[in-house]
């Protein structure tokens, strides 16, 4: 495909072309026949469109461009009508191969009309005489030029540069927010600077997200136009963006106005688990809890607050926040009580925008181990890193450490060769008694406990970290005596290291 670039001025924007004999062919043709050639009878088999298309509007000083093709071999002429009715030739039987094409450049200049544009291609070279007439009489150019011709035609819009009255729009009544999927109503009032509707003016709509059912259209007769608009799905909040612009006419200057709304995502459930979920503790002892907040799909929920509660006792820190892992932990210390109570522990998320609130629940009990002192109920506690007993001749062997619980207490290991030994005494004979043992086994071994020199129990003891619920009991009734009674608690390893930790005794009648 072969390309010539000419620099031409058409007036309305073009230099006329001029002959060899340097005179242009200029002269005035009838508005009768300028009228008709858009009526002349085009072929498919030529082309010429100026680069805004056709009737594209142009104002003096804007460059244009002509862009010529054919699908024929043959004689190119191309003719230039002012809106004054003078005409001028832009090709002078140029020949085109088939398949080729040309643009021609030039600059608009005025004045003000339609500009015509006529392609005509010849088998032959077209003489001057009859080219002229051809271009004095376009609706005669089959009878001047023969059937056997191609003729093509088009036209630009040529303004002058007005000073354009100025427009506005307006958004009428848009919601603050809306919920996924959720289908609103949109609707803008083009008007000019008092308020008058500006009427079957375009409109163009832009959304940032989701999709609205039309991106153009026009002012109704109250100058108020409409779309529907459909937000996007989504499981956090967004702000939409919806632009509505009109860009001027021949009367009017562009305008165009912003809206935004928010797409408030539902609130998505939560799940929030306490850990221990049961417990019991001594008068005035500790426990960790731990939190985790989650949403429905298992995510952890990071940098929320918790609010913990409890219906006796007191948490190191009313609210916490939790981690990455959407953990928080809290320490709860357990009251000093005469008897035992019931302790309730609520741990709270009161929810978000995005997320709904959930709770979390524990429950246990609280002993007055240090309180109850004398016959009846005898007791060894080392869950705060001392001893504390009412037994009498209290001897033992073992070594005090903590981190065989998950509560933040100490126990008494017991190793090879360790034992707990100590008395008490019955002023009457009793029908019941039990020994309660809280302990477990660091490693396997044995667990034997003797009363008065006889074995009361000897079996395998659990190994890991005991809980504060899990409790060994040994009945005492077929040993007791009247009088001084002896427990002695050993432990034999199975393996070497294994320790027995034990954190608390308990003897009850």
């Amino acid at each position: 495909m072969r390309y010539w670039g000419w620099y031409l001025v058409l007036f309305v924007g073009l230099l006329s072309w001029a002959s060899a004999w340097g005179k242009p062919f200029t002269f005035e043709v009838a508005f009768s026949e300028l009228e008709e050639i858009p009526r002349i009878e085009t072929s498919p088999f030529v082309s010429i469109e100026p680069d805004r298309g056709n009737f594209g509007l142009y104002r003096p000083g804007d460059p244009i461009v002509l862009s010529l093709a054919s699908e024929r071999d043959g004689y190119v002429s191309v003719f230039d009508y002012s809106p004054q009715g003078e005409a001028r030739i832009l090709r002078n039987n140029e020949f085109f191969v088939a398949g080729s094409s040309q643009k021609i450049y030039g600059t608009v200049t005025g004045p003000e009309g339609t500009e015509r544009f006529l392609m005509v291609l010849t088998p032959k070279r077209i003489p001057d005489r009859l080219l002229v007439e051809a271009m004095r009489r376009p609706t005669k150019l089959r009878s001047l030029l023969g059937e056997d011709i191609h003729v093509q035609h088009c036209a630009i819009t040529v303004t002058r540069e007005r000073v354009l009255a100025p427009s506005f729009l307006r958004f009428d009544r848009v919601p603050q927010e809306v919920a996924p999927g959720a289908r609103v109503r949109l609707r803008v009032f083009l008007g000019d600077e008092v308020g008058n509707a500006l009427v079957n003016r375009r409109i163009q709509w832009e959304v940032s997200a989701g999709k609205l059912d039309r991106y153009q259209t026009f002012t109704n007769t109250s100058g108020f136009s409409e779309v529907w608009y459909t937000a996007p799905a989504l499981l956090e909040d967004q702000e939409v963006t919806i632009r509505a612009s009109f860009d001027g006419d021949m009367v009017y200057g562009s305008s165009f106005e912003e809206a935004r709304l928010i797409v408030r995502a539902e609130r998505m459930l939560t799940v929030l688990e306490l850990s221990p979920k049961a417990f019991h503790l001594g008068s005035g002892e500790v426990i960790d809890f731990v939190a985790v907040l989650q949403d429905v799909r298992g995510k952890p929920l990071e940098g929320e607050t918790l609010r913990w509660r409890a219906n006796m006792g007191s948490f190191e820190q009313n609210e916490t926040v939790t981690d990455a892992s959407g953990r928080a932990r809290n320490r709860f210390f357990a009251p000093q009580v005469e008897v035992q109570e019931s302790v309730e522990i609520q741990v709270f998320f009161d929810g978000t925008a995005r997320f709904s609130p959930s709770q979390g629940y524990a429950s246990g009990t609280v002993s007055g181990a240090g309180i109850y002192l004398g016959e009846g109920f005898y007791f060894l506690d080392v869950s705060n890193g001392k001893v504390k007993t009412n037994l009498e001749d209290l001897v033992y062997q073992g070594d005090i450490g903590k981190g065989f619980s998950p509560n933040p207490v100490f126990s008494l290991l017991l190793a090879v060769d360790g034992f707990v030994e100590g008395t008490f005494f019955l002023s009457q004979p009793l029908q019941e008694g039990a020994l309660c043992l809280w302990g477990r086994a660091e490693d396997r071994g044995t667990l034997r406990v003797y009363v008065n020199g006889k074995l009361g129990f000897a079996g395998a003891v659990q190994g890991g970290r005991g809980g504060p619920l899990e409790v060994q009991i040994v009945s005492l009734a077929p040993f007791l005596e009247l009088g001084k009674n002896t427990v002695r608690i050993e432990f034999e390893p199975a393996v070497r290291g294994a320790r027995y930790a034990l954190q608390r005794i308990l003897v009850v009648f």
